[in-house]
């Protein structure tokens, strides 16, 4: 983090090379060798670019060792001393307690605690004892203590890669320091062109230092003409507005607190709303949408809504919000999220499901699905696989324009019943461009509707 071009660094080529050093210098009669960060330091603030900077670092001093050993037992060690003490303030000056603190009255506990235990004993008991706080305090502020330590030597990072070749790593119960090195595995897996989408969705907790670490690999990623993009953390919680602050249970925090700070995706979720007057209820909504009058939801359980805006369309209502729900139960039982857009029309809207057209929908006939197709849009018919009660109904319903304009358009999940149509894409929750997409198709949907029904 001292580099200025914020630059990822190989620590196990770090650590091998500091590995062969140790087994060289102990077979010369040498001392152990360390890294430390005072070099790095020094060479930074000097102007220092690359790694070159260490190896002549260490060539001068050698050659000095080789040539003028006269000279170097001439310097006044109160001079040497100073150079540290200098670098020392360089590292903790007061500005870092205040951005620390910033992050959290918890990393600045850690902070202290570590920087004095170091001084008063030495470099190993200081990090030991700075591990240990930290490990209590997350346990303590979580207030589910169970999640880390059930959870500590299971997997936690799954890596799957989408149809447009958008990664999805997901990640479960928690994430912090100790278990860490699995996410980024996986992130250092994943080309640093590619579209990544990180989600915590399933986790009950992240820490400040997966943060931070993120916050790295997403310059990382954007610098080289990628995108790393975090969701899911809108279901914790966090003491401080600091965009690298950790995320805790919603119930291990104040409330109140809880409701007055916005996860970046919900920022930029109201921003796609800028330009219009929007309901926004970012917590559990307290009378959410019935959705059981969808064939879809007929078999899924609906656990809870969060992130609900509702705005006027014309003279539609359009609820954009992240649906929680589960399918089968006990040990069967899979836990489900998706972003979807619910569009009132206000007229009366046949039962219908309309999806994308895959193989098993194509020999579906066999076994009594029937998939109501349009000979005369043929494309429509490829792409899409529509099922309903009432197929007249639903071919006078999906007239020519509504036709014509879903070939056009990107292929989403719409469901239809009373008086609403409901429309997702993926069974996760959305980015912030693909929820833009999603807005874009329901008001265009919604205001071709309207016009039909002028027409009519």
């Amino acid at each position: 983090r001292l580099d200025p071009l914020q630059r990822r660094s190989n620590t196990n080529k770090d650590l091998r090379s500091l590995g062969i050093a140790n087994v060289v210098s102990g077979m010369l009669g040498g001392l152990n060798v360390v890294v430390v960060i005072a070099r790095s330091s020094v060479n930074v603030t000097n102007g220092a670019r690359t790694r070159w900077s260490n190896f002549f670092h260490g060539a001068i001093i050698l050659l000095f060792l080789l040539l003028f050993r006269d000279l170097l037992v001439r310097i006044p060690l109160p001079a040497l001393a100073a150079i540290l003490v200098y670098t020392g303030w360089q590292l903790t000056r007061p500005e870092k307690f205040m951005k620390v603190y910033e992050v959290g009255w918890d990393q600045l506990s850690i902070f202290i605690v570590t920087l004095v235990a170091t001084l008063m004993t030495n470099l190993i008991m200081g990090i030991t004892i700075g591990i240990l706080l930290t490990l209590f305090l997350q346990l303590y502020l979580s207030r589910s203590p169970e999640i880390i330590l059930r959870n500590l030597f299971k997997p936690n990072a799954m890596l799957l890669q989408e149809g447009d070749g958008t990664y999805l790593l997901s990640v479960k119960n928690f994430c912090n320091f100790l278990n860490y090195q699995s996410l980024k595995k996986r992130l250092e897996s994943i080309p640093p062109k590619a579209r990544v989408i990180v989600d915590f969705s399933l986790a009950d907790f992240v820490d400040f230092s997966v943060m931070e670490h993120l916050n790295g690999f997403q310059k990382t990623f954007v610098g080289r003409g990628g995108s790393l993009e975090i969701i899911g953390l809108d279901n914790l919680a966090t003491r401080s507005d600091h965009p690298l602050s950790a995320w805790y249970p919603a119930k291990a925090t104040h409330k109140q607190r809880h409701h007055q700070i916005l996860t970046d995706r919900q920022r930029e979720i109201l921003g796609v709303f800028a330009d219009t007057e929007v309901l926004f209820q970012p917590g559990l909504m307290i009378n959410p949408p019935e959705l059981s009058r969808f064939s879809y939801f007929r078999t899924r359980t609906v656990d809870e809504i969060r992130n609900s805006i509702t705005t006027d369309v014309g003279k539609t209502k359009l609820t954009l919000m992240d649906i929680r729900y589960h399918e089968g139960e006990f040990i069967s039982r899979e836990n489900i999220q998706t972003t979807a857009a619910l569009v009132n029309l206000g007229v009366h809207v046949p039962s219908f499901t309309l999806d994308r057209e895959n193989l098993l929908d194509r020999v579906g006939h066999l076994a009594g699905f029937q998939d109501i197709d349009f000979p005369e849009f043929p494309e429509f018919s490829r792409a899409y696989a529509l099922r309903g009660e009432h197929p007249e109904q639903l071919r006078k319903w999906f007239d020519d324009l509504l036709l014509t304009f879903l070939e056009q358009q990107h292929v989403y999940h719409i469901m239809g019943g009373g008086k609403d149509i409901l429309i997702f894409e993926k069974e996760r929750l959305a980015t912030v461009p693909e929820i833009k997409g999603l807005v874009s198709f329901a008001t265009a949907l919604a205001e071709l509707k309207q016009a039909s029904q002028k027409t009519l």
